[in-house]
């Protein structure tokens, strides 16, 4: 990943039920490792989803290298740390509720 890239994320959405219903899709970002205080998983993107009956649509998010950026004040500067990030998408914030990859940035940005 670029400084200047964005990465494509997936998510599909699938309503199984007789009624129309929506989902709100949900992107995450965790920091496994890193060097300053984050939090465990952050909103990075959502998208709210109108399914009719049986319906299943895809939903697109794109992650730029800046959205994983922490400002360090000694450097006065926004930093991407070279290390393993968590990425979950779902419905909610909820563990059981997303699936989860990991990808890693090998040098700081």
């Amino acid at each position: 990943m670029r400084s200047e890239s964005t990465d494509p994320v997936v998510r599909i959405c699938s309503n199984q039920s007789s009624v129309v219903g929506e989902e709100a899709a949900q992107l995450y970002v965790g920091y496994n490792d890193s060097r300053v205080e984050r939090a465990v998983k952050e909103l990075k993107g959502f998208s709210k989803v109108h399914l009719e009956p049986g319906q299943t649509k895809r939903v697109d998010f794109l992650l730029a290298a800046k959205q994983l950026a922490y400002y360090d004040e000694q450097q006065a500067r926004w930093i991407v740390e070279p290390l393993t990030y968590s990425v979950h998408a779902g419905p909610s914030s909820k563990t059981e509720d997303l699936l989860s990859t990991k990808f890693r940035v090998r040098a700081k940005l």
